[in-house]
C-alpha cells in the first residue's frame, strides 16, 4: 500500500499530488461520507460506480449519456452540499501535499504551499483561475477518496446478495 504520488495535467499545468496519510485522511473521509452518501444512494448500481472506482478514463467514453448526466449531477451535488469549512480544509491539506510545474517555473515542480497565506504561491497561482482551482480540488478528492465508491459497492452487494430463483 503506502502513500502514492500522481502527476496530472489541468489546463496546461502539471500537478504532482501526494496522497494524504491515513491519520489526516480519515477525518476528511468521515466528513465526505456525510456529504457524498446521500448523492451516491441513487448511483450505487451499474457501470458508473465501476468506472469511478477503477479510474479508467477510457471507460467513461463507453458510458451511456444518461450515466454521464448522473455523474455530472453527482459532482454538482457534492460541491453544492459541501460545507465551506470542509472545502477550505481539503484545499489546505491538498495544497501542502501538491506541487505544480509550468512555463513560469521552467517546468520544475514547486510546492503550492499554504493555501491560506495571502500573496503566497497558492494564492498567486490560482488568482482569477477559479475553474482551474475547482478542477484541481476534484482531482485531489478523486485521488485521495474515490476508491471508497468501489469498496462501498462491494459492501452493499455482499450485504444484499442476489436472490436465486427456486426451481
Amino acid at each position: 500500500m503506502g502513500i502514492k504520488v500522481k502527476t496530472v495535467a489541468i489546463d496546461g499545468v502539471q500537478y504532482q499530488f501526494t496522497q494524504l496519510g491515513a491519520v489526516e485522511g480519515k477525518d476528511f473521509f468521515h466528513d465526505l461520507r456525510k456529504v457524498a452518501l446521500p448523492a451516491f444512494r441513487t448511483l450505487l448500481t451499474g457501470d458508473l460506480v465501476k468506472v469511478l472506482a477503477e479510474g479508467d478514463p477510457k471507460a467513461l467514453e463507453n458510458l451511456e449519456a444518461s450515466k454521464v448526466g448522473e455523474l455530472l449531477g453527482l459532482v454538482l451535488s457534492l460541491f453544492e452540499n459541501m460545507p465551506k469549512q470542509l472545502e477550505r480544509d481539503l484545499t489546505t491539506a491538498f495544497a501542502k501535499n501538491c506541487k505544480y510545474a509550468n512555463a513560469e517555473t521552467q517546468h520544475a515542480f514547486v510546492d503550492l504551499g499554504d493555501a491560506n497565506l495571502p500573496n503566497g504561491i497558492f494564492d498567486q497561482h490560482f488568482a482569477g483561475e477559479y475553474l482551474s482551482l475547482q478542477k484541481w480540488l476534484l482531482v485531489g478528492l478523486r485521488f485521495n477518496f474515490a476508491r471508497f465508491l468501489g469498496d462501498l459497492r462491494s459492501a452493499l452487494s455482499s450485504a444484499n446478495p442476489p436472490t436465486q430463483a427456486t426451481p
